[in-house]
């Protein structure tokens, strides 16, 4: 290599090392300008936190404060901790204003806690205290009303209970061996789910059910074979009903959507009765086969079944209760006498979703609410508009496949 060649090399060197430190002070001082700003922003925060401007106003408080820095830097624990910090402090505006009795104030603080998205379990734990506290200590048979949908609910004490058919009872089945068993309290829904109800749910997030996707239901045809038929859904199950029936066609996984967005809408908890909230709301106390009396003579009076007004209408493959409840499939919920609850068509009517996992025998599932995830089949309760005598008992079990969906099937509510 030439002596020219050699100071070319050289200077080559000199110049990208140059270049290169050149850049690396140039990101090193980003860097330091970054972390200067994210301080600055930082200390601004504190401040609007110590001075409680936590979400408002829109452009100087906390929380805007807190995202930004963590749209420079996402892992930055100062931010990440100071996102908590609001949240802990409209939980305590919160509880300030449960204790004056401000529960509108203290809900609208609740939503901003939930709204930051961290410690959720905290907020939802002040939230289920709110709830309790508004509706006070509960006695039994006291109302709540849904804001939104203007349901009413009764409040049921926690109690102990003879679940089951006494082996006296002819009418059991061998899933039904009586056996104690204890609830914890609960609001329970007068009536059943309604089309005007589940109209609203539908129409607010255009929902289809499973029904309409498969363009198919189970029902009875009018010469008692039972099939899957098509273009049967909630809309048009194969008879004529009013807005104040019960819908039907609805299998499990509808429930419970319309569950997923009356909790959203309203911000409680909503949920499908376990089997032994259901048997114990339906005895209303009794231990009686029906909640009326042992008797099924003047059943027409107090739940809608297959009874003269439907045979007329129905060759069913079995003999109709010979009274007449003026309904020829359901009926509009309230129009019978209620059980001493003042719970509504916990007989007959359509079958109830519970969201209890179905077991030959009992065993402690009746208790419990398996998962949504869960795929076995569930218990469901009641009776129907087309029966009759032995399936119309608060002890009669029935149960169905998460899909499964037929013309005398709907839910009712509890909530937590």
């Amino acid at each position: 290599m030439t002596l020219r060649r050699l100071i070319i090399f050289t200077l080559m060197l000199l110049k990208s090392s140059l270049l290169y430190a050149f850049g690396d002070l140039q990101n090193h001082d980003k860097k330091t300008l970054i972390q200067e700003e994210i301080k600055k922003i930082l200390d601004a925060a504190d401040k609007d936190l110590k001075a409680y401007r936590l979400t408002t106003p829109k452009e100087k408080n906390a929380f805007n404060k807190y995202q930004k820095v963590l749209e420079l830097e996402p892992q930055n624990k100062v931010a990440q901790k100071g996102l908590q910090r609001i949240v802990y402090r409209y939980i305590r505006l919160a509880k300030k204003s449960i204790e004056k009795k401000h529960f509108k104030k203290a809900e609208g603080f609740l939503n901003k806690a939930l709204s930051i998205g961290v410690n959720k379990k905290s907020v939802q734990k002040t939230l289920k205290e709110y709830y309790y506290i508004q509706s006070g200590s509960p006695k039994e048979g006291d109302i709540w009303t849904n804001p939104l949908t203007q349901n009413k609910y009764v409040w049921i004490n926690d109690n102990c209970f003879q679940m089951g058919s006494p082996d006296t009872d002819q009418l059991s089945d061998g899933d039904e061996r009586q056996h104690e068993v204890c609830i914890n309290g609960y609001w329970i829904a007068k009536y059943e789910v309604t089309i005007r109800d589940f109209q609203r749910f539908v129409n607010a997030i255009q929902y289809q059910t499973f029904s309409e996707r498969s363009e198919k239901c189970w029902s009875y045809d009018h010469e008692g074979l039972w099939g899957l038929h098509k273009k049967l859904d909630w809309r048009k199950p194969g008879f004529a009903q009013t807005l104040d029936d019960p819908v039907v066609c609805i299998s499990y996984y509808d429930a419970q959507s319309y569950i997923s967005w009356l909790k959203k809408e309203t911000k409680q908890r909503f949920r499908l009765p376990t089997e032994a909230e259901w048997e114990y709301a339906a005895r209303g106390k009794n231990e009686t086969i029906r909640y009326w009396g042992n008797d099924i003579e003047n059943v027409c009076q107090y739940a809608n079944i297959y009874d003269i007004s439907s045979h007329k209408v129905n060759n069913f493959p079995w003999s109709n209760q010979n009274c007449n409840d003026r309904n020829e499939y359901t009926s509009k919920v309230g129009q019978f006498y209620p059980n001493n609850f003042g719970l509504f068509d916990m007989m007959g009517n359509v079958w109830e979703w519970t969201c209890s996992a179905w077991k030959p025998k009992y065993d402690g599932s009746e208790k419990h609410c398996l998962p949504n995830r869960s795929d076995k089949e569930r218990i469901t309760r009641g009776g129907g508009w087309n029966n009759v005598g032995r399936l119309i008992r608060s002890a009669i079990r029935m149960h169905d496949a998460k899909s499964g969906r037929n013309n005398t099937m709907g839910f009712r509510l509890v909530r937590d």
